[in-house]
């Protein structure tokens, strides 16, 4: 059950830090080793029967702010500022 809840806390800090990259409009807060720790820690949680839910949850907590900011990134690349 601890794996679970660690993945969840990893998920939201990532989260919080993501939001205050956008506030401060820099990307230092950015780290992907954290979303790659309380993904595993969410895979070691989804073997335990009894938290499973929360290690799913971990789980697709982390892979979203990876994806999100994979997506922002090569969408920002795609910005043209001189014609």
């Amino acid at each position: 059950m601890l794996c679970g809840y660690i993945s969840i806390c990893v998920g939201l800090v990532e989260l919080l830090l993501l939001n205050g990259s956008f506030i401060f409009n820099s990307m230092i807060f950015i780290s992907f080793p954290c979303e790659f720790v309380g993904s595993l820690f969410g895979v070691i949680a989804v073997f335990k029967k009894e938290s499973r839910s929360y290690g799913i949850w971990g789980i697709l907590l982390n892979v979203f702010i990876f994806v999100f900011v994979v997506v922002v990134s090569i969408l920002s690349l795609s910005i043209n500022y001189h014609p």
